[in-house]
């Protein structure tokens, strides 16, 4: 006899539950493994012959799937939501250990004796965690004062818009940075706008998406690469014959510059132990210096970009012999 009713039923509503136009709906919105309550209620009192609850295919217009069926002799959870939900006394629907698939359009359907169909729509929104792509290389290498767009793609899992941000070095941007945001039916794309690009724009880029209380996120590492440069050196210096000298120079590039010392007029770099190489930095110390030894002395630093860059410091060496006899 049950079968038989559940048959009946179900044939009949198949026939009803066809209309197409869709009227507003309560939203319900919850995570991937949350327990969800779909809201609605129906007069207790009313002849009720049966209760239903089905989900809309999105895939083919009018179609509904039964995912619970109440009636006066049976009372069951059907389909996809089969031994995962339970009809609640004043008609709402709980579905345990939600799934993004189990997002949609539900439709409670009462059947109700002498008086026809009543109907409360309710959209269930699956806020899944989006999937988030930087479609570049990392790391990514551009020239000092080019431009770069840096592109993110966010696969949409829910039917509400993730909250997409930017992070360079694990703090938010600017709100003044140029962005370019689209979105298409099934993606979110955030693309960040680097214009002229400085030493400082130099950084990891996260692109953050958040949905609910789920967030992905992807990165790269952007290098901004420029040619070697001797930005500054020692002031000229004279000294006494058969004293010690020591001169500087701090450079900068990137890649590292690699940084050698020549006198002016020579092609042979200077002997590697007078040499002290630090971080951005180089000296060069020269001991018991000959009066012949006077001259310019060139810091030279070059990378893989550009010509070499070179700044000398004149050295003036006073034979010591000129003091002694100027004292006498």
């Amino acid at each position: 006899m049950k079968t038989s009713t559940l048959i009946v039923i179900l044939q009949y509503l198949h026939t009803v539950f066809c209309n197409k136009g869709l009227p507003a709906s309560t939203k319900v919105q919850v995570s991937p493994g949350d327990t969800a309550n779909l809201p609605a209620t129906y007069n207790p009192s009313d002849h009720v012959i049966a209760l239903t609850w089905n989900k809309m295919d999105e895939r083919l217009e009018g179609t509904r799937t039964p995912v619970f069926l109440h009636s006066l002799t049976s009372s069951i959870a059907l389909g996809p939501l089969k031994d995962r939900a339970q009809l609640n006394p004043n008609g709402s629907l709980t579905i345990w250990n939600v799934t993004v698939r189990d997002e949609g359009q539900y439709v409670m359907t009462v059947l109700v004796d002498a008086v026809g169909q009543q109907e409360h729509y309710v959209y269930l929104d699956v806020l899944a965690p989006p999937m988030v792509t930087v479609g570049l290389q990392s790391p990514l290498r551009v020239s000092l004062r080019s431009s770069v767009i840096l592109n993110c793609t966010v696969e949409k899992t829910s039917s509400t818009l993730p909250r997409v941000y930017w992070l360079q070095d694990g703090r938010q941007l600017s709100p003044h940075v140029e962005k370019l945001d689209i979105e298409t039916p099934d993606k979110y794309r955030s693309s960040l706008v680097l214009r002229k690009v400085m030493k400082s724009d130099s950084g990891n880029y996260t692109c953050v998406a958040q949905q609910g209380r789920s967030e992905q996120a992807d990165s790269l590492s952007l290098v901004v690469v420029y040619p070697a440069k001797v930005v500054n050196v020692s002031s000229p210096l004279q000294i006494t014959s058969g004293t010690k000298a020591t001169i500087w120079c701090i450079v900068d590039g990137n890649p590292k510059p690699e940084v050698r010392w020549r006198k002016v007029g020579s092609d042979v770099d200077l002997e590697s132990g007078w040499v002290h190489h630090g971080k951005r930095t180089s000296s060069l110390s020269l001991h018991s210096l000959r009066v012949e030894e006077a001259g310019y002395y060139a810091c030279v630093a070059k990378n893989k970009l550009g010509d070499p860059d070179r700044k000398v410091v004149p050295v003036m060496v006073v034979d010591k012999s000129y003091f002694s006899a100027a004292g006498t």
